[in-house]
């Protein structure tokens, strides 16, 4: 059965209760273990940021197998190695944060040693060694959560195939 619009709607329920609780639970132990809400969306943001810049702009023909993208994810931190630039206004924008309120959150996630700022390079994922570390254990939570999505998805498309 191919994944569309019909199959959502035909295991609406089931699949978008699922999501919706990945979603909840995600955000909670990452406002927990980030600083709250507003920190928390924009060191996340950066990190997007960075895996996005990562992954298109080096690693286009590599493995993103989670190994290697974990190493080379750990090797390139402080630098902008990408065309596009992350600026106060998109962070801004994306986040629906003012964008005073994004400009006084990165000074301060700068000296928290999350991220380093200037105009000319934008917001840099730059992390200490315990703030990089915090985030791979997210990011473990976080497949955690994914794997029980997926399977919640996939017993609902086994069950269309019978």
């Amino acid at each position: 059965m191919k994944v569309n619009k019909e199959f959502i709607d035909k295991n609406f329920s089931t699949i978008h209760l699922s999501f919706l609780q990945t979603i909840v639970f995600r955000q909670s132990f990452i406002n927990h273990n980030l600083g709250g809400a507003v920190d928390s969306c924009i060191i996340q943001i950066v990190c997007w940021h960075h895996l996005t810049s990562l992954l298109n702009d080096n690693l286009k023909n590599e493995s993103t197998e989670f190994e290697k993208a974990l190493h080379h994810w750990n090797n390139s931190f402080g630098v902008n190695f990408s065309s596009k630039k992350l600026t106060l206004t998109l962070l801004s924008e994306l986040s629906a944060i003012p964008l005073e309120t994004v400009r006084r959150r990165v000074i301060q996630l700068e000296k928290l040693n999350w991220v380093k700022y200037s105009p000319k390079t934008g917001v840099v994922y730059s992390p200490s060694e315990e703030n990089n570390n915090l985030i791979v254990e997210i990011n473990e939570k976080e497949k955690e959560l994914q794997a029980n999505y997926l399977s919640i998805y996939e017993k609902a498309k086994n069950l269309l195939l019978q």
